[in-house]
This record gives C-alpha cells, sequence and structure tokens, in this order.
C-alpha cells in the first residue's frame, strides 16, 4: 500500500496547507506515521512553519507513545514500553518548550515506571523518578516565571500545591527508591518552596 504523499497529485503537492491539514486528519484517525510524512511535506514546502508542525509532531509522539503504554501495561509486553519510549526521545529533538519538555518527562518516568514494574528492575525506578524530578523541575519554573511575570497577582501558585502533592506515579516511584528517599523528598519539597522565596 502507498503512502498518502505518494498518493496526491503535483498541484496539491505544492501547498503546505494542504499538507498540514491532511496530517490533522491522518493525526485524528491515529494514523501517526503518515502524518508525520505530511508535516515533513509541509515543512519541506514552507521551513518558516518550523515551529507550528515541530508542536504538532510533538503531539504525535507523545499520542503514539501513550497508547504504546497503554497495549504495554494491558499486555505486560516490556517491548511496547521501549517502544514508547523511543517515540517520546524522538519528541525531545523538536526544540520542545519548557512545557513540552516537562510533558516529555513525565511521560518518559510512566514508561519506565511500566518498564521497571515487568521488570522488577531497581534502576529502572531510579530511572523513573529521576525523569519526574525533571518534570517537575520544569513544571515549577514555568509557574514560577507566570508567577513573577504576573502584575495583578492573577496567577496563584498555592493552586497547585495540592495537585503536585497528589502526583501518585512520583510518589510510588520515590517509595521503591528507599536508599535515596529523603534526597528526593528534599528535592521536591525544595521545588514547592520556591513559590514561597521567589
Amino acid at each position: 500500500m502507498s503512502s498518502t504523499i505518494e498518493n496526491n497529485n503535483a498541484s496539491e503537492n505544492k501547498n503546505a496547507g494542504y499538507w498540514i491539514n491532511k496530517g490533522r486528519e491522518l493525526q485524528k484517525a491515529k494514523n501517526y506515521e503518515e502524518a508525520i510524512k505530511c508535516y515533513d511535506k509541509a515543512l519541506e514546502l514552507s521551513p518558516s512553519l518550523a515551529r507550528l508542525l515541530y508542536r504538532k509532531k510533538i503531539k504525535i509522539f507523545l499520542d503514539w507513545g501513550f497508547k504504546l503504554c497503554e497495549s504495554a501495561e494491558n499486555e505486560q509486553d516490556e517491548t511496547l514500553f521501549q517502544e514508547a519510549l523511543k517515540k517520546y526521545d524522538k519528541a525531545t529533538k523538536l526544540k520542545p518548550t519548557d512545557l513540552d519538555r516537562a510533558v516529555i518527562f513525565n511521560y518518559q518516568g510512566i514508561a519506565l515506571y511500566g518498564l521497571a514494574e515487568i521488570k522488577q528492575d531497581e534502576n529502572l525506578y531510579k530511572e523513573a523518578v529521576k525523569y519526574f524530578i525533571k518534570s517537575k523541575e520544569d513544571i515549577l519554573s514555568i509557574f514560577v516565571a507566570l508567577y513573577k511575570n504576573n502584575k495583578n497577582r492573577i496567577f496563584q501558585p498555592e493552586r497547585f500545591y495540592e495537585l503536585l502533592d497528589k502526583d501518585t506515579f512520583f510518589l510510588k516511584s520515590i517509595e521503591k527508591d528507599k536508599a535515596n528517599l529523603n534526597e528526593y523528598k528534599d528535592i521536591y519539597l525544595r521545588s514547592i518552596f520556591i513559590f514561597q522565596y521567589r
């Protein structure tokens, strides 16, 4: 079966907007590989759209990885977790924003945690915790920046405390790594208190 790009005539191939719309349709249909090809074609035709197209491709790799993780968990298949990690790694190479990076780190942590559960591998648990901490550090730095730049003080960081404290993946992962428990708790608490001592 030939790809979407090969099946379209030359006049359509010249329009970046066409490829973006086609990519969006394919992405909604979860045809991730073909959607990426469409976005790549749009980028080739219109390099000025790089930022937009990178964001779209990051979203694809996150969705694709998440679906692989769901299947991996249901089937208890470590190869699917490894495939998910490859998708997340591709997302990191697309110039992610701070928020994108935080989400990618969190998803990488989830995949590593699932892999650690299957393999019962303490080193993978530790690796998962590192990604959860990176994710939190990025999210917290964004919250701090928003707070500092919020002239009317509409942004209220204390509203995020409960959300951060209820992060079950983070807390479960910390409990697995007993040797470094205090170090992780210290990093976590310091990252929350950054709001108060800005």
